[in-house]
């Protein structure tokens, strides 16, 4: 005969425990609360989550400031010292031929017969060309790297992205003053103190650093006529050696304008990246933990 389920009576009294913790975790309900708080009504408990941020927080977290500019800025200080050098061998070459032009009234080397003199001006014209020329592009490389550091610090206002601060370079006429203006700016945005970032000034070597090379730059296009005269040679061969001498000084405090500025950003964007100790929920006290 078929037998029927007898039909069991409800147990009634104290709520059943809460499931087993399965490897040290606790294993949640469906609805997000266990069977005591389901039995007695109690809202689900909210498990604090610590080391993950949501909404913004999260944003903010995401985009930490880093830096990726300190070995440019290293390979930079030193192409900057080998631009020096190599300026200093066409300086000296520039002012024997100036001796020459004044005493008696021809280029040094003309009559010369000396394969090595030759060999040697040629050197250093392409030391310095090669030279002057990787330093341009590893300046550019360090200045797009820096502004991408600094405008990613907490409270940045750099308004130039890392693109257009290298564009700003090659614009006629706006690249006498802006490039400037960039630099003071990102000096400016790089305080590490966030709250001293709206009164904080540009030191004055950066002015120094940009009026020799735009005096420079000046004396280069001045040099660039071809003479006609022994006169407008020796008026030539001053604008060359006054050019070289100022890109000279250019480069010793373009030295100091990146060794400060690199330091600068470093001890921003460890700063930014740095936990802050109020930012993390207090830990509950030992005598609790234990009850």
């Amino acid at each position: 005969m078929a037998r029927w389920p007898s039909a069991r009576p409800r147990r009634s009294g104290p709520p059943s425990p809460a499931p087993p913790a399965i490897f040290g975790k606790r294993t949640p309900s469906p609805s997000g609360c266990s069977n005591a708080e389901r039995a007695t009504g109690a809202a689900p408990r909210r498990t604090p989550t610590l080391g993950r941020a949501t909404g913004a927080g999260a944003g903010r977290e995401a985009a930490m400031p880093t830096y990726r500019g300190q070995r440019t800025a290293d390979a930079l200080v030193v192409f900057l010292w080998l631009t020096a050098l190599a300026g200093v061998a066409v300086l000296a070459y520039l002012g024997a031929d100036l001796v020459s032009m004044l005493s008696s009234g021809a280029p040094f080397l003309e009559g010369d017969s000396s394969v090595s003199r030759y060999l040697t001006v040629i050197g250093a014209y392409l030391g310095f060309g090669v030279a002057h020329f990787v330093t341009a592009v590893l300046f550019l490389t360090w200045f797009y790297r820096a502004h991408a550091a600094v405008r990613a610090l907490p409270g940045a206002t750099l308004r130039t992205s890392p693109g257009m601060s290298v564009l700003w370079w090659f614009v006629p006429l706006a690249n006498l003053w802006v490039p400037l203006s960039m630099t003071k700016a990102l000096w400016q945005n790089a305080e590490p103190d966030p709250g001293a970032r709206p009164s904080a000034t540009a030191p004055g070597f950066l002015s120094t650093w940009w009026t020799l090379w735009i005096m420079s730059w000046l004396f280069a296009r001045a040099s660039a006529f071809a003479p006609e005269t022994v006169e407008r040679a020796v008026q030539s061969l001053f604008a060359d050696i006054a050019s070289t001498a100022t890109l000279l000084g250019a480069a010793f405090w373009a030295m100091r304008v990146v060794r400060a500025l690199d330091e600068r950003i470093s001890e921003a964007c460890a700063g930014a990246s740095r936990p802050r100790a109020e930012a993390l929920p207090a830990a509950p006290p030992v005598e609790a933990r234990a009850a």
